[in-house]
């Protein structure tokens, strides 16, 4: 069984406690069942916030119209936009990951671990333990009560793979 100072479970905000308790050259052990970067950056804050500067410039440019300078958007190409905002989020992901490797002291085990006693993580049929183990899983989606929301199309951070085809 291989012991750690810190395991850390998810790698979004986890990442942080993982870099500072490497600092204190302590060993570190990440468990990711997904890609880097926990919610924020793969399905989140990250996401939406390349998706709605698209829509920041389109404000910038009505608000020139007032301004004198006239401007027409002929056309907006929903799947590019989608695409550029995966490829981003993509490759830094990726780029974490590689960071990531690169670190002595810090193990990332992907995949998803389980409890087997106190202190004790099965992760790809290896044991491993800390004396301070971190949850840092991130959220999930909540689906509000609203009168006929059930016969609308709406798309929650989960579905970040269909938000394409659900609405071409």
């Amino acid at each position: 069984m291989d012991k750690y100072d810190i395991i850390i479970i998810g790698s979004g905000s986890g990442l942080r406690i993982a870099l500072a308790a490497h600092e204190k050259k302590m060993k570190v052990a990440i468990i990711e069942n997904g890609p880097l970067g926990g919610t924020c950056l793969n399905r989140g804050c990250i996401p939406t916030k390349i998706l709605t500067s698209v829509a920041d410039y389109i404000v910038q440019l009505d608000a020139l119209n007032s301004l004198g300078v006239k401007t027409k958007i002929e056309s907006i190409d929903y799947p590019w936009i989608m695409e550029r905002m995966r490829k981003k989020v993509d490759d830094w992901s990726i780029e974490q990951g590689k960071e990531l490797d690169n670190i002595e002291g810090v193990d990332w085990y992907r995949g998803s671990g389980k409890f087997v006693e106190d202190y004790v993580i099965e992760i790809n049929d290896k044991l491993i333990t800390a004396d301070n183990i971190f949850i840092t899983v991130g959220s999930r989606p909540l689906i509000p009560d609203i009168k006929g929301i059930e016969d609308i199309h709406y798309v929650t951070s989960d579905e970040h793979g269909r938000w394409m085809e659900l609405f071409m």
